[in-house]
């Protein structure tokens, strides 16, 4: 025990010791660390000098240089402790002149500001005459004086006079300069360059203070960039200036509108164009020199030489008109002469009445420059009157400022009279005014319309007079010597034109003594009297047609001719009727309405029976009726035989050589013909033939056989055929006859010729190839269209059946097929009724008649489930059976 406690006190003296021994180490260090820290302050503070106040002018540099007419400032501050030490700061002047405020006043060049201990000496417009040592002095504590100076400086920079950026030089002058000047104080050494090279050993350049002189004639080389440097050795300052130099050409009016004239009071352009660089102003004067720029009515365009004048006048706008064209470079002018023209003008063309047979006048006064040529021309001919035509004297002479036409009629007529136009014509124009010229005649009454009027049965008529007379004529009706008046039978009208109208309306009572007769319609005016007789009479029905010419007889028709001089009643046969039966049969009368003509007077009566004689009987209608039937006529029909020639129709001549068919496609041509009469048989068809035929000096020769074609008959009236595979640029036959059971008839022949083809002849007409292109795919088409809309039609039914039971396809499945769905359900439950009684099973009848368990008592279940299997799969097989 004893020696675990000095164990324990030696560990802890040992401790104790080495603790002591560590805390005094420290102590040991931090005390030489503290005194080596005063030993380095000791040696800073030994080293450091004492602190020095003083002025200080910044910028920092004993002398400074500036260019004048710069602003620049420079700074007095103090130097070495706190800006409040320092104070009372002023700048003084090369003059030792003290820079206050009083010293600003009279000096608005200088200008102070003190700003945080700093003050500024701003030089807002330094001049060489500045320069000099300028002092900045103060206090330190108010108490110690300081000082500092600085040595300013000003010279004069380089300056550019006469020195524009682009300049020109004229074209072939000789001497032509480019200017510029720099200058400096202290003189500066300028130096010229163009594109790098200096010009001072260029003999053609003359270098000078002002800039350079080129000594030979300028050229287009002359121009582009040049380059002015100036250097000021003293000062070290250095400017350059570029100069772009252009060459100029003179201007030269190098064309000018012609003299030319205008049109007073209308507007008329001149034209000028020059050349030169730049492009030249236009300048125009007149006549007067006005510059026209500047002067109303005149348009002058000075971009294009273009001048406008809106309204020419004689007396201001004839004669010269100069063109000036004018640029940097110099001017150039050129003149055009105008000349202003007047168009006619016609002063006086009056209208004129001279009696008939006696001479007249018509004269034509006109106006314009230059003196127009005057013709007077007559309504309705084609040339105006010239010396020479018969009947007429034409006279020309100057009446002062006015030419005069004078047209005399020696001897006028009433042909003479109507309008007349007098033309007048010069280079400015024409003018034209219509004069009439009237001639006085007695009443003419050859118009008249009708000398001889009908009337019938009490109707009213009305007589027409007309009396041609200048003055118009007074017309008056006589009746047997006596002039009408108005009453219950006359009435007269008459108009300003010189007719005159009487209307009869007569009576029973007087209608036949006094209404028909000679009426006279007389007319008279200043000149004289003129009459005209009108003859009433009563109009009567046609006379009787007896005078029959038969022109042809065939076994079906009658051709037959009326002769002129029949009896109309004294007005226009209208119709003719015939009325005609066989012999035998007297009873059978057929009638007939044919138009009546003068001029085709050939009637025809159609289908007759053959080899039959028939009795006729003719008689006309007029306005007033039909007359009476004349004497009767038999005539024996011809027997049976072969039809007559057909005639062709519509065919397509030539219009040059009316003589000549051409067809209208090189590889076809349609030929048609008129149903001829078939002289008692029916035509059962026709026969067309047709070959080619070769063209010579001696007529038409076949080339090869005829292609025969049989065309049936459809109808009595126009037939065609078309012939196809023909060949281009040739000339064929067609022969034409008609064939019943008697034989053929007369042959009907043409000769025609295809035109020739753009395509070969084996391809023949492209027409009938592209016909058939067309209809082919159109039909196609159609088929697809309707098989399309059939497919639709299916699938909307199919549709319809599946989810609503409608349509088609569900009628035919519930009528057709005698399977109904209520009927089946009742046949459903029937068996499932059936099923619970029965423990041998239910049978049903197959589709073949044989019985056919479908449920038994063993798994009844199982047996049903097939029952219903059974009647599904059946019903299906009906629905697709159907479908």
């Amino acid at each position: 025990m004893n020696k675990k406690m000095q164990l324990i006190n030696r560990i802890m003296s040992s401790t104790h010791q080495h603790l002591m021994m560590t805390i005094s180490n420290i102590l040991i260090a931090h005390l030489i660390i503290f005194n080596g820290l005063i030993f380095v302050d000791c040696q800073q503070q030994q080293q450091q000098p004492q602190q020095q106040y003083s002025l200080k002018i910044y910028p920092n540099v004993g002398s400074l240089s500036k260019p004048s007419n710069q602003k620049f400032v420079i700074t007095c501050k103090g130097q070495g402790g706190d800006s409040n030490l320092f104070s009372d700061l002023y700048w003084f002047t090369p003059k030792n002149e003290e820079i206050n405020p009083i010293f600003l006043e009279r000096h608005p060049e200088f200008k102070t500001i003190n700003r945080d201990g700093n003050l500024f000496l701003s030089f807002d417009n330094p001049k060489p005459e500045l320069s000099g040592i300028y002092k900045c002095r103060g206090l330190l504590q108010n108490s110690e004086s300081l000082e500092s100076q600085i040595n300013v400086n000003i010279y004069e920079d380089v300056t550019w006079d006469h020195c524009p950026e682009i300049q020109y030089l004229i074209k072939g002058n000789v001497g032509e300069r480019i200017n510029c000047r720099a200058s400096a104080n202290p003189k500066p050494n300028v130096i010229w360059t163009k594109e790098g090279r200096q010009l001072d050993s260029n003999p053609r350049y003359l270098i000078n203070s002002s800039g350079i002189i080129i000594k030979d004639p300028i050229t287009d080389d002359d121009g582009g960039l040049f380059q002015v440097s100036a250097l000021v050795t003293e000062t070290g300052s250095t400017q350059e200036k570029r100069i772009t130099v252009q060459i100029y050409s003179r201007p030269m009016v190098e064309k000018i509108s012609e003299p030319r004239f205008g049109i007073e009071n209308e507007q008329i352009e001149l034209n000028c164009e020059a050349s030169g660089v730049p492009q030249p102003l236009y300048t125009w004067l007149d006549n007067n020199r006005r510059n026209l720029s500047s002067v109303g009515g005149y348009a002058v365009d000075r971009n294009t030489g273009t001048i406008i004048i809106n309204r020419l006048k004689k007396h201001e706008d004839e004669g010269n008109f100069t063109c000036i064209a004018e640029n940097s470079a110099g001017k150039s002018e050129k003149s055009t002469n105008l000349r202003v023209y007047q168009r006619p003008e016609i002063k006086s063309f009056r209208n004129e009445s001279y009696d008939q047979y006696q001479r007249s006048y018509l004269e034509c006064r006109v106006i314009g420059i230059p003196i127009p040529m005057i013709t007077i021309r007559k309504n309705g001919l084609t040339r105006p009157f010239i010396h020479g035509d018969p009947g007429i004297v034409l006279e020309e002479r100057m009446d002062k400022h006015e030419k005069v036409l004078t047209l005399t009629y020696l001897n006028t007529t009433r042909d003479d009279d109507g309008l007349y136009y007098c033309r007048a014509e010069n280079d400015a124009g024409f003018a034209e005014l219509v004069g009439h010229l009237e001639v006085k005649f007695s009443p003419n009454m050859s118009l008249t319309p009708m000398t001889n009027v009908k009337t019938w049965d009490n109707r009213p008529v009305n007589m027409t007079c007309i009396a041609e007379a200048i003055p118009n004529a007074t017309i008056k009706w006589y009746k047997n010597g006596y002039e009408i008046f108005d009453n219950d039978v006359y009435r007269q009208q008459l108009s300003a034109d010189g007719i005159s109208k009487l209307f009869i309306t007569p009576t029973k009572s007087i209608y036949d003594e006094q209404v028909f007769g000679i009426y006279r319609c007389e007319a008279t005016n200043s000149l004289g009297k003129n009459y005209i007789n009108i003859q009433l009479d009563r109009a009567t029905v046609p006379g009787l047609v007896n005078d029959i010419k038969i022109i042809d007889i065939a076994p079906t028709q009658i051709r037959f001719k009326i002769y002129n001089d029949l009896f109309d009643g004294g007005m226009p046969i209208k119709k003719l009727h015939i009325v005609y039966y066989e012999k035998y049969d007297q009873f059978d009368h057929q009638t007939k309405e044919l138009p009546f003509s003068k001029l085709e007077n050939d009637y025809i009566i159609d289908k007759l029976k053959p080899f039959t004689i028939y009795s006729f009987r003719f008689a006309a209608e007029n306005e007033v009726g039909k007359g009476q039937f004349g004497q009767e006529r038999q005539i024996q029909t011809k027997a049976e035989t072969k039809p007559d020639k057909p005639e062709f129709h519509n065919l397509p001549f030539d219009i040059i050589n009316r003589d000549e068919i051409i067809s209208p496609y090189p590889h076809k041509f349609t030929v048609m013909w008129n149903m001829p009469p078939d002289n008692g048989r029916p035509i059962e068809y026709f026969e067309i033939r047709h070959y080619p035929i070769l063209r010579t000096e001696f007529g038409f020769t076949p080339l090869h056989e005829p292609i025969i074609s049989k065309i049936s008959v459809y109808h009595d009236e126009m037939t065609s055929k078309t012939l196809t595979k023909l060949k281009s640029d040739s000339y064929y036959r067609v022969e034409l006859r008609a064939y019943n059971s008697l034989g053929f008839s007369e042959p009907s022949s043409i000769i025609f010729k295809t035109p020739l083809s753009d395509f070969p002849d084996q391809d023949y007409s492209m027409d009938e190839l592209n016909e058939g292109k067309l209809s082919f795919p159109l039909g196609i088409m159609a088929a697809f269209i309707m098989i399309f809309v059939i497919l639709i039609l299916i699938i909307m039914d199919l549709v319809f059946y599946c989810r609503y039971k409608v349509g088609v396809i569900y009628f035919l499945r519930t009528h057709v097929c005698n399977i109904n769905t209520d009927d089946q359900n009742k046949l459903n439950n029937m068996m499932v009724a059936n099923m619970d009684d029965n423990s041998n099973g239910y049978a049903t009848k197959s589709p073949n008649g044989e019985n056919t368990t479908l449920l038994t008592n063993n798994n009844p279940n199982g047996e049903r489930e097939r029952f219903e299997q059974h009647q599904q799969q059946q019903m299906r097989r009906d629905q697709d059976s159907v479908v």
